[in-house]
């Protein structure tokens, strides 16, 4: 598709912020700590996850006061359930945000975008793990949101396992697992969409009418 008009809502940048960083051992206690903080009065700007090792991860923009209240309140809702949250700030703080999505192994694994609902955010994360292993896989994103990069290394056999295992475990209009890069041979094993249903020729139907002479992406219907 082609983009014709864009809106963009800005925010005025905060005077102060804080993160609260909580190393956690399970995929279930991910889901269980992000649910206490969906339901909670906390207005977190970004509610995130990361694994190996695996945490849960609180950012607070604001005034002064306002971020120094709201931290204490997760703290304390962070100690109840169980577990122990980092405070990081100043350049710290910078420095973790900006290695946050970074993947040490990106240039060599197949990069997917997996959404899920949050409330299957962490049995998804349980089945990547049986699929890939301990170590074949790293995992960054929304944990609020159940929206998340996977990097998936390698050969190109288990590559295409976990992807398929993954795609088979989310039912249509559920979630999705849509390959972003990944190695050229993989693309001859996987398609780069997923299922997408009696969608399809919906699609095809309004992209032919749009673009008859097929202009846009073309040889992809």
């Amino acid at each position: 598709a082609a983009i014709v008009t864009a809106t963009f809502k800005l925010y005025p940048q905060t005077p102060a912020s804080g993160t609260l960083v909580v190393d956690l051992k399970d995929p279930k206690d991910l889901g269980v700590l992000t649910g206490k903080v969906l339901m909670s009065h906390l207005t977190p700007t970004a509610l995130e996850f990361a694994t190996h090792p695996l945490r849960l991860i609180l950012r607070f923009e604001s005034i002064e006061a306002s971020v120094q209240q709201q931290s204490q309140t997760a703290a304390r809702l962070i100690a109840e359930s169980g577990f122990s949250a980092r405070s990081v700030s100043g350049s710290e703080e910078d420095r973790f945000w900006s290695s946050h999505t970074v993947f040490t192994e990106e240039d060599r694994c197949a990069l997917l975008k997996v959404s899920v609902l949050p409330t299957e955010l962490a049995a998804t994360l349980a089945l990547i793990e049986q699929l890939a292993g301990v170590r074949g896989y790293a995992a960054v994103g929304r944990a609020g949101a159940g929206v998340f990069q996977l990097c998936i290394t390698g050969d190109i056999q288990l590559q295409k396992r976990v992807i398929n295992g993954l795609r088979d475990s989310l039912p249509l209009g559920r979630g999705s697992a849509v390959v972003v890069k990944s190695p050229p041979e993989l693309r001859t094993h996987v398609d780069v969409w997923g299922p997408l249903g009696d969608g399809l020729a919906l699609m095809k139907s309004v992209k032919q009418q749009f673009d008859p002479v097929g202009v846009l992406s073309p040889g992809r219907g």
